[in-house]
C-alpha cells in the first residue's frame, strides 16, 4: 500500500512536470521568428534628379507669393510711402486672403538716428471704397489707434485685419513728431524740397 501510494505521486509530478514543460513551450515564438534578419529593408535609395528637382523649393532662395484669391489693388498705401517728414519709410508690405479675409502686416524702417514714437491705424477698403472695420482699428467712433516706438535705423512691423470679408485694400496712416497730424503719407511731390531742408538743418 506504501508503494502503491509512492507510485502515484512519482505519476502526478512526472505529470506536472510534463505540463509545465508544455506551459513553457507554449510562450516561445514561432520557429520562423528565430531566423536571422536579412539585409533587404536596410538600404534606403533615393533617386538623385529627386533631390535637385527643378521644382521644389527646398535649398533655393526662390519663395513662393502669398496664396490670395484675389488680385491687390492698387487703391491704398504701397510700399516707398514714407511719414513723419521721411523719417518712417514703408519697407515691405505683406498680405495674405484666406477665403476673403484680408490682412495686412507693413514693416516700417526708421531712415534716422533717432527713436521715433508714433501712433498708427490700418484703414480697409472694399473695391467700392468703402471701409470696413478692422479688428485692431475698428471703425468710426470705436477706432482705436496703436502706438508705437522704432529704434534708430530699425524696423518695426504693424498688422491688422478686416472684420468681414470683402476688403481688397488698405490705408496706413501714422502720425507722429514731424508727420502730418492726420497721419496721411508724406507728399511724393514735394520728397526732393524736403530733403534740402534737411540738408540746410
Amino acid at each position: 500500500m506504501r508503494y502503491r501510494i509512492l507510485a502515484l505521486f512519482v505519476l502526478a509530478g512526472g505529470s506536472a512536470m510534463t505540463g509545465a514543460g508544455c506551459n513553457n513551450e507554449s510562450i516561445h515564438p514561432p520557429a520562423e521568428w528565430r531566423e536571422e534578419a536579412g539585409p533587404e529593408g536596410t538600404e534606403v535609395n533615393i533617386d538623385p534628379a529627386k533631390l535637385n528637382n527643378p521644382t521644389s523649393e527646398l535649398g533655393t532662395d526662390r519663395t513662393r507669393g502669398i496664396a490670395k484669391t484675389i488680385e491687390w489693388l492698387p487703391i491704398g498705401t504701397e510700399e516707398g510711402a514714407s511719414f513723419a517728414d521721411d523719417k518712417l519709410v514703408v519697407d515691405r508690405i505683406l498680405r495674405d486672403d484666406a477665403e476673403n479675409n484680408y490682412a495686412v502686416r507693413v514693416r516700417l524702417k526708421n531712415t534716422s538716428k533717432d527713436v521715433v514714437k508714433v501712433k498708427w491705424i490700418v484703414r480697409f477698403y472694399n473695391r467700392q471704397g468703402a471701409q470696413i472695420a478692422g479688428y485692431a482699428g475698428g471703425l468710426g467712433k470705436d477706432e482705436r489707434w496703436q502706438g508705437a516706438v522704432v529704434e534708430p535705423f530699425g524696423y518695426v512691423t504693424l498688422s491688422d485685419f478686416a472684420r468681414v470679408m470683402g476688403a481688397e485694400g488698405f490705408r496706413l496712416y501714422v502720425t507722429g513728431s514731424g508727420g502730418n497730424a492726420d497721419g496721411t503719407p508724406d507728399d511724393p511731390a514735394t520728397r526732393e524740397e524736403r530733403r534740402t531742408k534737411r540738408k540746410g538743418t
